[in-house]
Parts: C-alpha cells; sequence; structure tokens
C-alpha cells in the first residue's frame, strides 16, 4: 500500500529534545553572552515566542525584523521582481545587507553590546545570524508546504502587509523572494548552527548540529523516500484517492509531488519523536553525496529533476500550455533553466489521450489569433489547431519546452520533468472557472513567444512518442531507454525485471518510481552494513550519488512477476 509518510529511524543517546520544555531546559543550560534565533520566513513568531524564547533566562529579548524596511517600502523595493501579474515574477536576489536600515543595525549592535554587561541578550528574527557572530545559534526550520497551507489560512508574507492578498499572489512573492531571500540565508548559516528547532507542527522540537548532521549523512549515503503531499485542482480525477487512500475527504486529487525536495520534506523518528525538515537542507549540507559533482557543477546545490503525479481519471483536461524555453526564462523570470518535461502513463482510461503539438500545416498567425478570441468568446476549436494521441498505459510522451501539451482527461500521469514548476503559460482552459469559482489566469503574451511550431502533428509523433530503443533485453532483465528529447537534459530509464537486477549511479543522483508491480526491495551497502528500502506501486525514490551500486527485486506478491520501474538522471 502507498505510504505517504515515509520516515527514517534514529537512536541517540544525547542531543534530541522533544518538547518544548526540553528545548527550554537545554539552552539554558548554556553559558553564552549572546543567543540568535535565525528564523525561516512562515515560521509562528508569536507561537516561537511564547512557547520557548520568552522562557529562556536572559536579561534582553530583540527581535531583529524591526531592523528591515517597513513593509510598504520593501513591497516598492521588489515591485520590479514581484510585477503586477497575479502569477509571474522575477527571482530576488537580494542580500540582507540591501533590505535593513544600516542606522537601525548600527545602533542595535551598540544596544547589544551595552546590555551584554547587564546580561545574556536574545536575538530573534530572519537574517540576525548575517549580522551578529560569535553567538549561540538556533536555527528555526519549517517545511515549505506547510508555509504554503498557513499563507492559503490567512498568514502574511515575510515583511508584507497582504493577509487579504489572493492566494496566488502570496506563493508568486513566496517564490520569487521570500524562499530564494531565506534559503541564502539558511546556506551560510544551517551547517554551523548549533541547534535546530522544528518549528512545523506548533510543538516544537530540537535537536543538536552533530545529530541534524548525522541524520542528513546518513540520508545521503542511502536510498530514501521524500513525503509527499497532494492538492486539489480544477481538472482533479479521483484515481489516486480510491487507490492510495489519499485524500478521501477532498473533492479530488489533481497533483500528487512525490519527488520534489525543494517543496517535499524528510521525516525523522528520533528517539521515538517526529521530526519533519525541508529536504533542499540534505542538499546545502551534503551537496556531493547527494548530487554528485557533475550535476552540483551544472546546477549547483538544486535537485534538478522532479517526479509527480497528475490524476485526470474521472477529472478533466489540463489546460492546454507551454513552457518556455531557456533564453526566455532567464530573461523574464531569472530562471536558471526551464520546465523540460513528460508524461509517463501510469493508468488510463479506453478514450485517454495527450494534446501534444499542432496539427501539420497550421499557420501562427491563425493560432495565435484563435487563442486571443478564445479569451473573449469562450470558444476554441481545438480539432482545427491542435494535435493529439491516444494514449495507454506505460507510454512515454516527451515534451520539450515550446511544445503545446495537455494531459487529457482518462489519464494517471507520472511528470518526469526539470525542477523549475510554475513557468507554465495556459493558452486555453476549456471555458471553465477554478475551484473558487473564478477563471484562471491565460497567458498568451508570454505563451505565443514560445510556442514552437516546428513541434507539429507529424514531428511529435516521430520524435516524441514512445521513442523507446533497447539497450538490453534478456530473459529477466529488459532496459529501455525511453526519453527524454535530445534537447532535454534528462535521461530515463525504464527497467523490467523479475529477478535481483544491480545497477550503478556513475556518481549521479537517480529518482526511480515503481511503475508496475506491488512492490521490490532496494538494497545497498554503507558501512559494510546490508541497507534495504521496500518501495510499493507509484512511489518514488532517491539514489543519492554517493551510493556507487545498489540492487533492486520483486519483492511480497511481485515475488516471481516482472515488475518495472522509471529512472531519471541527468545525462
Amino acid at each position: 500500500m502507498y505510504n505517504s509518510r515515509p520516515k527514517q529511524t534514529f537512536s541517540f543517546d544525547n542531543g534530541v529534545f522533544n518538547s518544548p520544555k526540553k528545548i527550554i531546559e537545554q539552552l539554558n543550560s548554556i553559558d553564552f553572552d549572546v543567543i540568535l534565533f535565525e528564523v525561516y520566513p512562515g515560521v509562528d513568531l508569536e507561537v516561537l515566542y511564547e512557547t520557548v524564547i520568552r522562557k529562556i533566562h536572559v536579561a534582553h529579548t530583540v527581535s531583529f525584523d524591526d531592523c528591515y524596511k517597513e513593509p510598504s517600502e520593501l513591497t516598492s523595493l521588489l515591485a520590479p521582481y514581484l510585477t503586477e501579474d497575479d502569477v509571474f515574477g522575477k527571482f530576488s536576489f537580494h542580500e540582507p545587507s540591501e533590505l535593513v536600515v544600516l542606522e537601525k543595525i548600527e545602533s542595535l549592535k551598540k544596544q547589544v553590546e551595552e546590555k551584554r554587561k547587564s546580561g545574556k541578550v536574545l536575538l530573534f528574527g530572519t537574517g540576525v545570524t548575517q549580522f551578529f557572530e560569535n553567538a549561540l545559534t538556533i536555527y528555526v526550520t519549517i517545511t515549505r508546504r506547510e508555509v504554503e497551507e498557513r499563507l492559503d489560512r490567512g498568514m502574511k508574507n515575510w515583511r508584507a502587509d497582504n493577509s487579504a492578498e489572493h492566494i496566488n499572489r502570496k506563493i508568486k512573492r513566496a517564490y520569487y523572494f521570500d524562499w530564494p531571500f531565506a534559503d541564502g540565508i539558511k546556506e551560510t548559516c544551517l551547517p554551523a548552527a548549533d541547534y535546530i528547532i522544528d518549528m512545523t507542527s506548533p510543538d516544537a522540537r530540537m535537536v543538536s548540529n552533530h545529530v541534524y548532521h548525522e541524520i542528513l549523512s546518513v540520508t545521503a549515503q542511502r536510498p530514501f523516500r521524500l513525503v509527499p503531499y497532494f492538492a486539489s485542482g480544477v481538472w482533479g480525477g479521483h484515481w489516486i484517492q480510491e487507490n492510495f487512500g489519499i485524500g478521501k475527504e477532498e473533492v479530488n486529487i489533481a497533483w500528487g509531488f512525490d519527488g520534489v525536495p525543494e517543496e517535499n520534506s524528510l521525516l525523522f523518528e528520533l528517539n521515538q519523536t517526529l521530526f519533519e525538515f525541508p529536504a533542499q537542507d540534505l542538499i546545502y549540507l551534503y551537496p556531493k553525496e547527494s548530487l554528485g559533482e557533475k550535476v552540483l557543477g551544472r546546477y549547483g546545490k538544486e535537485f534538478p529533476i522532479r517526479f509527480d503525479y497528475l490524476d485526470t481519471i474521472g477529472g478533466q483536461n489540463l489546460s492546454l500550455q507551454v513552457h518556455p524555453e531557456t533564453d526566455y526564462a532567464y530573461k523574464k523570470f531569472n530562471a536558471k533553466y526551464t520546465q523540460d518535461e513528460s508524461y509517463y502513463i501510469m493508468k488510463s482510461t479506453d478514450e485517454a489521450v495527450v494534446y501534444l503539438g499542432v496539427k501539420d500545416d497550421v499557420d501562427a498567425a491563425e493560432l495565435f489569433e484563435a487563442l486571443r478570441k478564445a479569451k473573449e468568446t469562450n470558444q476554441f476549436s481545438d480539432e482545427k489547431f491542435i494535435s493529439s494521441i491516444k494514449v495507454k498505459e506505460h507510454d512515454h510522451i516527451l515534451i520539450p519546452a515550446g511544445t503545446i501539451h495537455s494531459s487529457g482527461t482518462g489519464c494517471l500521469v507520472l511528470e518526469i520533468s526539470a525542477t523549475p514548476n510554475r513557468f507554465t503559460f495556459k493558452l486555453w482552459d476549456w471555458d471553465r472557472v477554478d475551484l473558487d469559482g473564478k477563471p484562471r489566469p491565460i497567458h498568451l503574451e508570454h505563451g505565443e513567444k514560445n510556442i514552437n511550431m516546428a513541434m507539429n502533428a507529424s514531428y511529435t509523433k516521430q520524435h516524441l512518442y514512445n521513442a523507446v530503443e533497447t539497450v538490453k533485453n534478456s530473459d529477466s532483465h529488459l532496459i529501455e531507454r525511453t526519453g527524454l528529447h535530445i534537447s532535454e537534459p534528462i535521461e530515463t530509464i525504464r527497467d523490467s525485471f523479475s529477478v535481483k537486477t544491480t545497477h550503478y549511479t556513475n556518481q549521479n543522483v537517480q529518482m526511480i518510481c515503481l511503475v508496475e508491480g506491488e512492490e521490490i526491495i532496494v538494497e545497498t551497502y554503507r558501512n559494510q552494513q546490508k541497507e534495504r528500502l521496500v518501495i510499493h506501486y507509484g512511489e518514488t525514490f532517491i539514489i543519492p550519488a554517493s551510493v556507487q551500486m545498489y540492487t533492486m527485486e520483486p519483492a511480497g506478491n511481485s515475488i516471481g512477476k516482472t515488475v518495472k520501474t522509471m529512472k531519471a538522471f541527468i545525462r
């Protein structure tokens, strides 16, 4: 059965503090003149203050966030990056020193020096570690998914006065500013932080630097799963609800994110207490071990591959859409690379189709005019302009940037793509409104500049539909290269096997999903000790680059049967 809360279990003699009381006792036992709480945006400062900070024995407590420019001034400064668009902006790479009032910083430093004479000083807020040092440092973290849910419930963005703003604009501000800004601070602060507090849930819990490094170091040396999350959408279906047992109380499930380290989390059971940390922390602390030198050199400390689900079985078509080509993504959004992708068909109904490219001999000007008119008339003839392909289980559809595409109803798609996940230009949304009753944004001004008319029916059927090449074929193991397109950086391999098979990473991180069969066992060795990970149908797992060799074999009810996995890595 699909496991929606995969965890790793560790035991430690010390360094794990499973309640606010234990945290306070530990911090009060340490003799330090200055204590810094570096806080990730989205953490509930009121809860943190009431349950932990105010109970620490210090003479003076100071909120560092007061040193930043006022919210209105900050919003004006960010206007060129946040833009007026509801969805798209440009990545901001502001440094903390650009956003604070320097006179306030200098004044605060003098106050701290003076106050230290009469007792301990505690400072808390985002960026405090960038201006103070030689202090006891506590990093306060939260998962990105929890931040998104809090924004949806009415929380303001960091240093903003926007609690009533639409969730799309809140998420946009977080995506283009809050998170890049805070992640830059995290990257410098986290490795040396003395303690890390998990505030994903209101009941704070803490680990020491040693424990945090230990659990992430081990994770970077063996196969592991992320904590997935699922979300409803106007086109969502019901296969995931009915077969994975996920979100049965929701109106539907549209997306399932089971392989997106920047969005997903890692769950640890430490001394019988659950801790949940952002998966991206693994990449910040152990980038070479996790990604490998080649990927690290090309992408930096970013995980460049993502697996996610699109469920339209019992649902509707996705919007007709296109993703930007690389130059456009960089020039318009400050993005390092674009959203090349593919659709792997996990399940399908008899009527299932994927829309892919334009029909042969379609005139670009006529297509663009029809799309513009559709915004006014709510009518668009996809039969006239857009090519479609009937699909079935295990088909693989390649979608390089610039290709018009959409999953039709009746598909459970495993989307294998590059990590950027906001650069979808909707061209036509089938004359419908979103779950909130409002039309979803259409972005023809971006889309028209990125549609590659060469991706027509003749080309897509020959080069983008089941472009499968057999690499090896034996009685017990079939290896097939299924993509991606030559213009895309990701290689995909489908392994079909009925016995234990051996695989190599070549020091290159791999992401894998079990796409046929009930269960497999993934096995490797770490420090001469056998490590085993049980994987069920539909679950995605990661093989870090530091794992030189691993095996996969059918298990449970799959013993003696042929199972299939889809593997992705950077070419």
